[in-house]
């Protein structure tokens, strides 16, 4: 009963499902073609971790996903909606993308975590955010974060975009 419950609560509960057909990309390298063919459907909500060798498509499913890539053939669907033509800054308010090398503004960390987040705040999420990220970073919001992120680690930035992704209220990160 409990977890129908926390389901039913979830913001992702109302999120529409993501779907593919015949979704395909292939890429040239070399004198080799590969070639990624996708399943069928997404959940609405959970945990969904694609892993595979380097080289094996990855990253280019996530791209295609965000509309940062365009696929071969076939099309993604959002709810009913096809979104395969529909470019990056509309995918982007569904879906949190953040790369294996982040970057950053050359601005403070409280820019870089509410940059293209939106003015209203829940506070329990805010609250729920601060915690993710720690008391130090926190206690530094006002810090410099440097060219591109130079003066902070990499898992910093790391938490820092992740905690940015979440707070823009996408659907799927």
């Amino acid at each position: 009963e409990h977890c129908c419950e926390c389901e039913s609560e979830s913001p992702f509960a109302q999120s529409p499902v993501i779907s593919f057909k015949n979704l395909k990309i292939s890429e040239s390298q070399s004198a080799t073609k590969q070639e990624l063919s996708l399943f069928d459907k997404l959940p609405r909500h959970g945990l969904i971790v694609v892993s595979g060798k380097n080289g094996c498509g990855k990253s280019n499913f996530l791209k295609m996903l965000m509309g940062l890539k365009t696929p071969t053939s076939g099309e993604i669907f959002l709810g009913d909606t096809n979104v395969t033509k529909i470019g990056w800054s509309i995918r982007s308010k569904f879906f949190g993308y953040v790369e294996q090398h982040p970057t950053m503004l050359s601005r403070t960390i409280a820019n870089n975590l509410l940059y293209g987040v939106d003015s209203t705040l829940d506070d329990e999420l805010f609250s729920d955010i601060k915690t993710f990220l720690g008391p130090t970073i926190c206690r530094d919001l006002d810090k410099w974060a440097g060219n591109n992120g130079k003066l902070l680690s990499k898992s910093t930035i790391t938490k820092i975009r992740i905690a940015q992704a979440i707070l823009k209220g996408s659907n799927y990160l």
